[in-house]
């Protein structure tokens, strides 16, 4: 089953100068009074934030970040459209776009701004567009702003004007504001996001015309018709075998998506007896049917290290919260199948992706990486479960080793000279160290430092052992959260216990991103996933089914 972010005028003015601006004519004169301006709210960016801290930017979330800087100044500019077509060094001329006037308004403002900004623009180009007309004295002055740096500005001195700008240039205090004016000019919504879960399938939002997260979607399985409908490739039975239309929809202002599904009782029969859903004998009518609402919960560690290219996490879904409705079976049926969701526990899959168009590719970083080794410092999260196929009738059931996800907050992922990756994290106060590693060969690596005593000796004191009744009838079982190679368990340090190809009942998954402006990478992230013994049946008898989810970010050091 696929599983599933009232100061007065004077005081802000001389705040945003960087100087004393006694110079200057331009801004607030004292004594002035301006109304207290109300930021506007981009609801937008704030529906999103609750999923995921990348940046969005759609049309209306350019203009609402333009209005929100300029403040008061946002009534009184004058911006009018234009049929001028781009902006070149020797003279400003704004860009213009059919569509929604305050959009190409507050672009052609931001152009300014890059256009004061940029090295190649001159103190004779600025003091020749200041000298056009007030208007364009006006726009450079809310140009300014953007840049916050008002004091930049003197009213009717289009020499000193320039002079201050060519200044705060060359003390590249524009350096940092012309960085956050990219950020939110382009437009970039997070439909251009790609996703992946540890295991590699691939998750994408959907978003509406404004840029909202409304829902997510495996596209990879999933066929859109012209007419509108989702429908599922041969093959691809999601979750169960139901009439699903395939779209996870958002429950509105949340990180949880929400799953709904129709499993038909027609299905169940005595085929299958190891199923046993719901028993026939408490199926009253075989036409009848199960709706099922299952609710993924989209946690974002990314937020917490401020990506803004990528993201990371799980996806929880909790089945002890799922709903259903029935017709057709009695009430020891519906009992039955409540039994059955419970029983499943909480199931979370790591993953980790970007923008495609932000991503950087791993030849690219290899040419980097010839400078020396580029780190990325940041938080991996995991989570070691064990397949108990005892519970519940041999459906099985999840046991976690700990209550809540390991974490290391130093975790760090490398990029040597040599093309290998290894990332480390450390989660030895609950289980072990870790190396996850891709050779320049595509040889995938888990290494388990196993010595938790710490006396050079790996043997059966180290091994990570949890005593859990899982049924609640008071039996209580030993688990064994140990990965091994073999029945004997570890063996050496470190215990090199996952290469590919894949060993017997071994199986990895190790898949690296990185991400930047113009293929400089400045974020990354990571999913591994790692399975020991046959996760279906338990085969190993106890002995095994040991499953890794692991997700991790970081930003460049």
């Amino acid at each position: 089953m696929k599983k599933l972010t009232i100061l007065t005028s004077i005081l802000a003015f001389a705040a945003c100068g960087g100087g004393s601006g006694s110079g200057g004519h331009g801004g607030v004169v004292p004594g002035d009074i301006e109304k207290p301006f109300v930021p506007v709210e981009d609801t937008v960016a704030k529906s999103n934030s609750a999923i995921t801290s990348m940046v969005s930017n759609s049309e209306a979330q350019v203009v609402t970040y333009v209005v929100n800087k300029l403040g008061n100044d946002a009534e009184s500019v004058e911006l009018g459209n234009t049929a001028r077509t781009a902006t070149s060094r020797a003279a400003f001329v704004p860009s213009s776009s059919a569509g929604n006037m305050n959009y190409d308004k507050a672009k052609e403002l931001m152009e300014l701004a890059q256009w004061l900004g940029d090295d190649e623009t001159t103190h004779a180009d600025i003091v020749s567009l200041f000298n056009k007309s007030k208007t364009d004295q006006n726009k450079i002055k809310s140009a300014l702003k953007l840049l916050n740096d008002m004091y930049c500005y003197v009213g009717g001195d289009a020499d000193e004007t320039a002079r201050r700008i060519l200044e705060k240039r060359k003390a590249t205090d524009f350096d940092k504001p012309m960085a956050e004016l990219q950020q939110h000019s382009e437009i970039m919504t997070l439909d251009g996001v790609d996703l992946f879960t540890s295991q590699g399938d691939r998750l994408k939002f959907n978003v509406d015309k404004d840029g909202k997260i409304v829902s997510y979607e495996y596209p990879d399985y999933l066929i859109h018709d012209d007419n509108g409908s989702v429908s599922f490739k041969d093959g691809y039975e999601y979750p169960m075998d139901d009439d699903m239309d395939g779209l996870i929809i958002r429950k509105d202002g949340t990180n949880l998506f929400v799953q709904e599904c129709e499993i038909p009782l027609s299905e169940m029969k005595d085929e299958d007896p190891d199923l046993n859903i719901v028993s026939v004998k408490n199926i009253t009518d075989p036409d009848g049917k199960i709706v099922l609402k299952l609710y993924d919960e989209y946690i974002s560690y990314g937020k917490q290290l401020g990506l803004k290219y990528a993201d990371f996490g799980i996806m929880k879904n909790d089945f002890a919260k799922a709903e259903f409705d029935a017709s057709g079976i009695n009430d020891a049926g519906k009992q039955e199948f409540r039994d059955f969701l419970d029983s499943w526990g909480v199931e979370m899959t790591a993953f980790a992706g970007g923008y495609a168009s932000k991503k950087i590719s791993d030849d690219d970083m290899a040419t980097l990486a010839n400078n020396g080794d580029i780190t990325f410092t940041g938080t991996a999260v995991a989570g070691v479960r064990y397949r108990d196929g005892y519970a519940y009738n041999g459906n099985g059931i999840d046991v976690p080793l700990t209550d809540d996800l390991m974490t290391d907050d130093g975790a760090t992922l490398v990029f040597n000279k040599n093309g290998k990756q290894t990332l480390t994290a450390d989660f030895s106060n609950d289980w072990y160290k870790i190396q996850a590693i891709k050779d320049t060969n595509g040889t995938n690596q888990l290494v388990v430092f196993g010595d938790k005593n710490g006396d050079k000796i790996i043997d059966d004191n180290d091994r990570v052992i949890k005593k859990i009744d899982v049924d609640g009838d008071g039996t209580v079982r030993t688990y064994d959260f140990t990965i091994a190679t073999s029945p004997s368990g570890l063996t050496g340090e470190p215990d090199v216990v996952m290469s590919s190809p894949q060993q017997d009942s071994h199986k990895m998954t190790f898949t690296t991103g990185y991400y930047g402006n113009n293929k400089t990478p400045s974020e990354a992230t990571a999913t591994m996933h790692y399975q020991y013994g046959n996760w279906e049946s338990d085969e190993h008898n106890g002995d095994g089914n040991i499953n890794i989810e692991l997700g991790f970010g970081g930003t460049r050091q």
